[in-house]
């Protein structure tokens, strides 16, 4: 059984990483910083805690974008299978759900808009309709016009004028 000589924690047989830390087996201790990180570390995690806490849009994008720098150099660097590596993808998992959840949800509210308008128009084009034939379909009696609602004043003026 063999140590860790970045953290201390024992290496089981076969492993390539440190479980703990993530550093490569046969890796020189760095210069001790007092906390053992490094900026791919900071990336993945800050990657991963956006993607938790972001609020959608641009922060999303950015949190993306963190993930993705990150597991890319701990590839290039032979950490893939770091415990890093796997919050970074995880990272990148929850923001790609992220995002298409946002889009799925701006294109139903688009569709919803476009049903709403369409129902609004068909709805003033009926209002139209039977304003325009108020005999028509609803059975509403027509409203009257200045000219039929005088008829029976003017019939009886001249019925009274002619009895005169």
């Amino acid at each position: 059984m063999s140590y860790c000589q970045h953290c201390g924690a024992e290496l089981h047989d076969g492993a390539q990483f440190c479980e703990k830390c993530g550093t490569a087996r046969g890796a020189t201790a760095p210069p001790s910083t007092g906390h053992g990180f490094d900026a791919n570390d900071a990336m993945a995690i800050g990657g991963f805690g956006a993607s938790l806490m972001g609020r959608g849009g641009g922060g999303d994008v950015a949190s993306y974008l963190m993930s993705k720098s990150a597991l890319e150099n701990l590839e290039s660097s032979g950490q893939a299978n770091s415990p890093m590596a796997d919050l970074a993808r995880a990272g990148l998992q929850i923001t790609k759900i992220k995002i298409i959840v946002g889009c799925t949800v701006f294109v139903l509210a688009i569709i919803a808009m476009i049903i709403f308008i369409s129902y609004a128009q068909h709805q003033q084009q009926q209002f139209q309709h039977n304003f325009n034939n108020p005999t028509g379909s609803t059975g509403f009696p027509q409203p009257p016009t200045l000219p039929n609602a005088l008829a029976p004043f003017v019939q009886g003026l001249r019925l009274a004028l002619t009895r005169s």
